[in-house]
């Protein structure tokens, strides 16, 4: 298994089975399934914008939007202006 570096910040790591995206300043990799990108493409098809996204986890914020960001590296789902309100992180515990 290779790790290479990526972009900003973020490292790939590919062997015959899979390919890993380090999450930035962490020990975590991550493998982003193979048919994200066919369903991000078709969400983002023009004429498909009918969709709103939000990003609901038990994960800290920072991890979140973190992960979002390598689920949608150029802001197509979620504009860069709009991802702090539609990034909604809920603790465990809390009604």
């Amino acid at each position: 298994m290779k790790i290479k570096s990526g972009d900003e910040g973020t490292a790939n790591c590919n062997d015959s089975a899979d390919s890993f995206t380090q999450v930035r300043d962490t020990s975590v990799l991550v493998r982003l399934r193979p048919a994200w990108e066919d369903l991000r493409e078709y969400l983002i098809a023009k004429g498909r914008k009918r969709y709103e996204f939000f990003v609901c986890t038990m994960a800290e914020r920072e991890y979140a939007l973190e992960f979002w960001r390598l689920l949608d590296p150029q802001n197509q789902l979620i504009k860069e202006s709009d991802i702090l309100q539609r990034v909604v992180c809920v603790k465990s515990g809390r009604k």
